[in-house]
């Protein structure tokens, strides 16, 4: 291996964080995301602002990468009660304690669903 490729594994090990915010990924780079093994390390992924819908969310939430995640933010995209709750009983994403879907197309019913959900894993933290 070269010593290029060997650091650059070795970022990808490391990565913890990774803010996409505003970059209009849409649902494609949704997959691309929880498609990906090198995000296995990550605990806190930034989504707001990138058009991803229902399909997107549900893409996310059956990523086996993503298990490590502590925040999830979602804000101002494109998700309804099927993606927001799909994202909380998702068993890949049992770390969350953070779930932010504020201002998508999720009913307060579904949202205090999400919240009890999240809470019930988590106690002591309000999503």
């Amino acid at each position: 291996m070269s010593e290029e490729a060997e650091e650059q594994g070795l970022l990808q090990a490391n990565l913890a964080t990774l803010n996409l915010e505003g970059n209009l990924l849409r649902d494609v780079g949704a997959e691309a995301l929880a498609a990906s093994p090198h995000l296995a390390n990550l605990t806190t992924l930034e989504l707001g602002f990138n058009k991803i819908f229902d399909q997107g969310a549900a893409a996310l939430a059956a990523s086996p990468y993503l298990s490590n995640l502590t925040t999830l933010n979602l804000e101002y995209n494109h998700i309804h009660d099927c993606g927001a709750e799909v994202l909380a009983s998702s068993p890949h994403l049992q770390n969350l304690t953070e779930l932010y879907l504020q201002d998508n197309g999720i009913t307060p019913d579904t949202i205090t669903k999400v919240k009890k959900t999240v809470t019930s894993r988590n106690p002591g933290r309000q999503p």
